[in-house]
């Protein structure tokens, strides 16, 4: 759901949309309880209240300042990623910090060989998406940029496995 579908949502108390502005950590809040089915959801997964939850994504007054704990953001987002989605405040709060969030698969020391040409596949892929982009009519529409975006989370997801296996090789783990 996007920031806008997040704003769109929620009802205040007579029913009217209560806004959370878009790129706000609120906005991402809310949108990983809508995207985990909402309040009431949230709430029996953390073991806490609906009502709890609904002042947890309000924006006004003296609940502006009122969010969830680490532990029921990671309990929300753990229920969300195992049922096929992201980790929508976390990818939030790193990108707020000018960092990319991206998953890890598995993979052995031995892989490395392969991810690295995987990485260099992808890095293709990038370079010709871009290339394409601007072909054209040197201009970048959102089509484009979302291939971009695809094609870079990519790139990046083969870098960091490669680097994760080398980093747990490091540390003592499996050979």
């Amino acid at each position: 759901m996007s920031d806008v579908d997040a704003i769109k949502r929620t009802r205040g108390q007579h029913g009217a949309a209560k806004p959370r502005p878009p790129g706000t950590l609120k906005a991402a809040v809310l949108q990983i309880v809508d995207a985990i089915g909402g309040c009431p959801k949230a709430g029996e997964l953390t073991e806490t209240t609906k009502g709890t939850w609904q002042r947890m994504t309000d924006p006004d007054g003296d609940n502006a300042n009122v969010y969830p704990g680490v532990n029921k953001i990671r309990a929300l987002e753990a229920h969300h990623v195992a049922q096929g989605g992201e980790p929508i405040v976390t990818r939030f709060m790193a990108a707020e910090v000018g960092y990319a969030l991206i998953k890890i698969e598995p993979h052995t020391p031995k892989a490395l060989q392969l991810l690295a040409g995987l990485a260099g596949g992808e890095m293709g892929d990038l370079m010709r998406a871009i290339c394409d982009a601007f072909a054209d009519d040197g201009q970048l529409s959102p089509s484009e940029a979302g291939r971009i975006v695809k094609e870079g989370h990519e790139v990046l997801g083969a870098v960091a496995a490669a680097i994760a296996v080398a980093m747990r090789v490091r540390d003592g783990g499996e050979a």
